[in-house]
């Protein structure tokens, strides 16, 4: 079934799904601060602790396609309000759980949810705004994930400093959307497609899902690492590291608000460019700060590469993937940015043993730089992402 957007109110629309996609970046963001605590309390279980962060990930990955299938079939709006509900419950078992691994169950759940959430509100985009509208709320949708990340980040950070548990209390935010959404977002009409065209377009889209797997391992260097290595650098509270990482998704957020503007006179190619340049030029800062005030701006230039990144790898889904298998292809989009997630600190481990935490920044940064260039390359032949 193809969906068209029934008569909808744009605005309360858009404020609405705003919010639904900032419940994706405070999955994480809420605990990151918190994690050096929560290790603290776990002691030897340091590695165990920051899946905490990085689980949930795994199991968006794992959802994401089925996700794709339920808001195909079985509806936008039923499978946005299971997603409400689940997050509530499994993001607040963290203030009674008592075990790491317990923990672990939950946060599991909560990637289950954040799979529904996600794919359902990048999915009702594309249903309900077209054309320059469609792209400007891809930066807006952007610029509100970053800035729920750092309001999800100072209130854990402050939280994660009267008790490691307190931060998951945040989570119940999402009760307050459910009904809100109950009588903002229309179900989109439907009609019947033609037969066999229900199948995800890979061949088309391949490229869009391995950009977003191989950045997303670099990026949540940032939310894992970065608490822990500010503790290499001095003595400061956890609401420090929140304060770092506020100042990365703050940037992020003004310039994810522009997108729409940047889009209207660059291509995708030099978007992507740009923004590998400069998220590079973030990360080798980071592995050079010397104390919490060369931090906190190097994490800030960091965010400005990726607050024009993310909306840029939306953005091109959303305007690339067919209209009958939207909710799939997002779901399958959304599988490959998780996977990345979970994989990071796994991948990068290695690296942080043999060496130290400014050599993986180093060689992120490195890695961005070469990103950047080729996209660059890219720009210069005549079709290549040039709309």
């Amino acid at each position: 079934m193809t969906y068209f957007p029934r008569s909808v109110d744009q605005k309360r629309a858009t404020f609405l799904l705003l919010c639904s996609s900032s419940l994706t970046v405070m999955a994480g963001a809420t605990i990151a601060p918190a994690l050096p605590s929560i290790a603290a309390n776990f002691a030897g279980e340091e590695l165990l602790v920051k899946l905490l962060l990085t689980l949930p990930a795994l199991f968006v990955a794992l959802g994401s396609p089925f996700a794709g299938l339920l808001v195909d079939s079985w509806g936008r709006r039923p499978t946005l309000f299971l997603g409400f509900i689940l997050y509530a419950l499994s993001g607040t078992s963290g203030l009674y759980l008592e075990t790491v691994n317990q923990l672990l169950v939950g946060r599991a759940f909560l990637g289950l949810s954040v799979s529904l959430i996600m794919t359902t509100s990048v999915t009702l985009v594309g249903d309900y705004f077209t054309g320059l509208k469609r792209n400007q709320f891809i930066g807006w949708q952007g610029g509100a994930m970053a800035f729920g990340g750092v309001i999800f980040l100072l209130s854990g950070g402050l939280l994660a400093d009267l008790g490691w548990r307190m931060p998951f209390w945040v989570y119940l935010f999402s009760l307050v959307l459910l009904p809100l959404a109950y009588f903002v977002l229309p179900e989109p009409n439907k009609v019947e497609k033609p037969i066999g065209k229900n199948r995800v377009p890979f061949g088309l889209l391949w490229p869009i899902f391995l950009y977003s797997f191989l950045y997303y391992i670099l990026f949540y260097l940032l939310p894992v690492q970065v608490p822990f290595y500010l503790k290499t650098l001095g003595e400061y509270p956890d609401s420090y590291g929140g304060f770092a990482l506020a100042g990365m998704t703050l940037t992020a957020s003004v310039v994810s608000v522009n997108y729409g503007k940047l889009k209207a006179k660059f291509s995708y190619s030099q978007l992507f460019a740009f923004a590998g340049l400069i998220a590079s030029a973030g990360y080798v800062s980071i592995a050079l700060a010397e104390n919490f005030t060369h931090l906190i701006f190097a994490c800030a230039l960091a965010g400005v590469g990726t607050g024009l990144l993310l909306p840029n790898i939306s953005a091109w889904l959303v305007n690339t993937a067919p209209a009958e298998v939207r909710g799939k292809s997002i779901g399958m989009n959304s599988s490959f940015i998780f996977l990345g997630q979970f994989t990071s600190p796994i991948l990068l481990k290695p690296l942080m043993l043999n060496y130290n935490q400014a050599t993986a920044f180093l060689v992120a940064g490195g890695l961005l730089a070469v990103s950047g260039i080729l996209f660059f390359i890219l720009n210069l032949k005549p079709e290549a992402l040039k709309k």
